[in-house]
């Protein structure tokens, strides 16, 4: 993958310029970067990768109010981050919490969906919960759903080390899906299964494992699980009166979407978030590609994985906040 060079784009008069500082590695960077999925599913025309910045706006249209040169934010659905500037409308932009660094807060822009999921899927204090993925997101969400509350929280991973994590972040049950087997393991757990099982990894064939894990009228919470599907037993699924949903489906648009960051973001700016706990590997901007090859290795080590511009090094390894 070579760095490419382009004119850096002009906003419109109702159009901001933000100067990127990092962008975090997503999933689904990885998903299209291994051809196994379509970047039409996200973008139009080229392969324009990275949807998870921080930075700086440098340059606001004649027509936009409110955002100013110099404004620490955040974005949403635009692709293309893995550059140093992208230009967009404000209402795709967010301001940042004057508490936070800008390294910090590129994981702002993942954080309504997975907010959504501990808030809005059906959880409660008497719910029996099941996080299948403790990557990045599934750790965010182990963190979320403990503090707005279940019963028992029961993770699974590959990785120990990942599943430490977990217990700081308040799971309650642990267990190593490459050395157990899942199913025997929630049932010893769980006799008559989880009331809600949250699919937080890539693999399509993981919601249908749920189907077994879940208790009769319980709930899959597929938030992951989107990549390529061997098959699925939809009768199996009937017969236990099971629910399968997407968390976005509660999102009723930009503007609940905009409410869920504001939430969100207070949540790391209030420390119950601890992002440098998942703060794992940051890399120059040029060495994106290998970023997506650390990724797409889903190892004990990496979880999230930051990309960073020459001018955002600088000011970090200076010590300086911004």
């Amino acid at each position: 993958m070579i760095p490419v060079d382009a004119e850096i784009p002009e906003p419109s008069p109702y159009e901001v310029r933000i100067k990127i500082a990092y962008t975090g590695v997503c999933a689904s960077d990885i998903s299209i970067y291994l051809g196994k999925r379509s970047p039409e599913m996200y973008t139009e025309g080229p392969v324009l990768l990275g949807h998870e910045p921080s930075g700086v706006i440098d340059k606001v249209g004649s027509m936009v109010t409110g955002l100013r040169v110099g404004d620490r934010v955040t974005c949403i659905g635009v692709w293309g981050c893995f550059s140093e500037y992208v230009v967009t409308e404000p209402m795709n932009v967010l301001k940042l919490h004057p508490d936070l660094s800008l390294v910090d807060s590129s994981i702002v822009e993942v954080l309504p969906s997975i907010a959504m999921t501990a808030m809005k899927t059906g959880i409660t204090e008497s719910s029996d919960v099941l996080i299948y993925g403790q990557g990045l997101t599934g750790l965010i969400m182990t963190r979320l759903v403990r503090f707005f509350g279940c019963k028992k929280l029961i993770v699974a991973d590959l990785y120990e080390e990942k599943l430490r994590i977990a217990k700081e972040f308040g799971a309650t049950y642990f267990i190593n899906a490459s050395t157990e087997n899942v199913t025997e393991r929630i049932k010893e757990i769980v006799p008559e299964g989880v009331d809600i099982a949250i699919i937080a990894t890539r693999d399509g064939n993981d919601v249908e494992k749920a189907i077994d894990w879940t208790r009769i009228r319980g709930k899959i919470v597929n938030f992951g699980g989107i990549g390529p599907c061997d098959g699925f037993d939809y009768f199996k699924l009937h017969r236990k009166g099971l629910s399968v949903v997407k968390e976005s489906m509660n999102i009723s648009g930009v503007f609940e979407h905009r409410k869920l960051w504001r939430d969100a973001m207070e949540l790391v700016a209030d420390g119950i978030l601890p992002t440098p706990r998942l703060r794992t590997h940051i890399f120059p901007m040029d060495q994106l590609q290998q970023a997506l090859d650390l990724r797409a290795e889903c190892s004990a080590d990496a979880i999230h994985v930051l990309m960073e511009n020459e001018w955002a090094r600088e000011k970090r390894l200076n010590g300086e906040f911004f």
